[in-house]
């Protein structure tokens, strides 16, 4: 797996100027906001069913 990886950043064209640094807070960021969602989700569905007779 690491050998394609590392084949695939040396064949990356110079214009893409990402580095993995990048795609790690940008995945941090993803994860975060997917755990917020959930967790609102996990409470609301809690309130509302604690809402209902």
């Amino acid at each position: 797996m690491p050998p394609q990886r590392h084949l695939a950043v040396a064949t990356r064209p110079d214009s893409v100027d990402y580095t993995d640094k990048d795609f790690d807070a940008l995945r941090d960021a993803m994860s975060k906001r997917r755990l917020a969602a959930v967790l609102v989700a996990t409470y609301w569905q809690k309130g509302t069913a604690k809402a209902r007779p």
